[in-house]
């Protein structure tokens, strides 16, 4: 095969020297030199996929941070360049992003990056090639979601990025997928006046079918800011709200760029709320809560925020906690009732997702789920596993219509309120954590 970069001797060299005669005849090339020249077959490079710039064989949200860091960055035009998706051989240009040669970036060829390339993404979006070779990105920061008054009946969202103790961080470029599951959304608006990260530019899609917004906010003046304040603010447009239903909103392949190429993940989160369209009253008390997933050698945590009703409130939480927040929670369903000095109540039920097992090119495992010490279990429990390295104690109720497995590796303790309603499964094994 031909090395890419010597697509620039094509057009350099002379009708005689330019030809199989001189250059591939008698050699061990798979391809005639002519032919790489007009249609660069046998390119030892796999080539863009226009749109894909983060060279990971799809093109989603993130591909925007890519485009973003590069834009207005120029190298060699691209020969016979389109904006299909089939694998176009390019010329590698002097500067990267995160690793990634800016010829990726360069989505319709014409040698440099622009809004021209940012309108491929959404030509593109959702098209793979193969197996996705993205690399693992550790998690290191995570999405808040700030409700905030409601605007013409709309709920709103503020959208805020930090790190794991809630501190400001810098950012060139944020990006992620929201689903929001079952709430009848007609549409949602990203408003960015007034954002900490003042980005210049935004990619999202809305996709009806799945009910998915996919979200890219980036600058392109190559400087970093500090987010200090929200992103964005999300305004979700329905005909149907859920008055008074609780509903989640789960935000999903997070990521965050600075325009040194530094990538960080922020991990995945669900956020539970309802709809009430109104302040609440002294005597309403309302409640929602945000949940972190368990990721690489870290179990989840879920934090509830309380408005209305008479503080001080008070916390029970299925696991026998007493406080607004809880953390290393094993995958699985727990419940939370909040209280007030006025006698009013109200509960809520979130899930925290397991950790799925992330295989280097080799299968070696890099990544599953942690597994806790201890669980104590109260109060109502959901279908789930519940697995720990030493004990599980629980004197709560497996419900009706639920699955539930108790797995420890040395004891499972089942209290004297403990109970399992009809229709209901319940199985217990001493094993170790796997």
């Amino acid at each position: 095969c031909y090395d890419p970069a010597l697509l620039a001797f094509c057009g350099q060299l002379n009708a005689v020297s330019n030809s199989n005669a001189n250059i591939s005849d008698g050699n061990s090339f798979d391809v005639a030199w002519e032919s790489f020249c007009s249609g660069g077959v046998g390119n030892c490079d796999t080539g863009v996929w226009p749109g894909d710039m983060s060279n990971d064989g799809g093109v989603d949200e993130n591909d925007f941070l890519y485009w973003g860091i590069a834009s207005g960055n120029s190298g060699p035009i691209r020969p016979n360049a389109t904006t299909n998706w089939n694998a176009q051989p390019a010329q590698a240009w002097q500067f990267e992003a995160e690793a990634v040669n800016n010829k990726h970036q360069d989505a319709d060829g014409n040698g440099i990056v622009d809004g021209d390339d940012a309108q491929v993404i959404d030509f593109n979006f959702g098209l793979t090639v193969g197996a996705s070779t993205a690399s693992f990105v550790a998690n290191t920061l995570n999405y808040r979601l700030e409700p905030l008054p409601p605007a013409s009946g709309n709920m709103r969202y503020a959208l805020h990025v930090e790190d794991f103790d809630g501190n400001a961080v810098m950012a060139h470029g944020v990006a992620c997928t929201i689903d929001f599951n079952d709430m009848p959304l007609t549409n949602v608006s990203i408003d960015i006046a007034g954002s900490s990260l003042a980005p210049d530019e935004v990619f999202e899609v809305f996709n009806t079918t799945q009910n998915r917004l996919s979200l890219a906010l980036t600058r392109t003046d190559g400087m970093n800011t500090l987010c200090d304040g929200a992103v964005a603010v999300l305004t979700l447009t329905t005909n149907n709200a859920p008055t008074g239903e609780t509903f989640s909103m789960d935000i999903n392949k997070g990521n965050k760029i600075e325009v040194n190429g530094d990538l960080d993940g922020i991990a995945n989160m669900s956020f539970y709320d309802s709809y009430i369209g109104f302040s609440p009253a002294s005597n309403n008390l309302i409640i929602n809560a945000s949940v972190m997933h368990e990721q690489c050698s870290t179990l989840g945590k879920a934090s509830v925020q309380v408005y209305g009703g008479l503080p001080p409130y008070f916390y029970t939480w299925s696991t026998g906690a007493n406080t607004a927040e809880v953390e290393n929670l094993p995958s699985g369903t727990y419940t939370v009732v909040v209280g007030d000095v006025a006698g009013n109540s109200k509960s809520l039920t979130v899930q925290i997702n397991g950790q799925i097992p992330i295989y280097d090119n080799n299968d070696n495992l890099i990544c599953a789920s942690p597994c806790p010490e201890f669980a104590n279990l109260t109060g109502d429990i959901g279908g789930d596993a519940y697995q720990v390295n030493q004990t599980v104690t629980s004197d709560g109720t497996i419900l009706t219509g639920g699955d539930v497995q108790f797995k420890a590796g040395a004891t499972i303790i089942l209290e004297g309120g403990f109970k399992v309603q009809p229709n209901a499964t319940f199985s217990a094994e001493i094993d170790d954590c796997q």
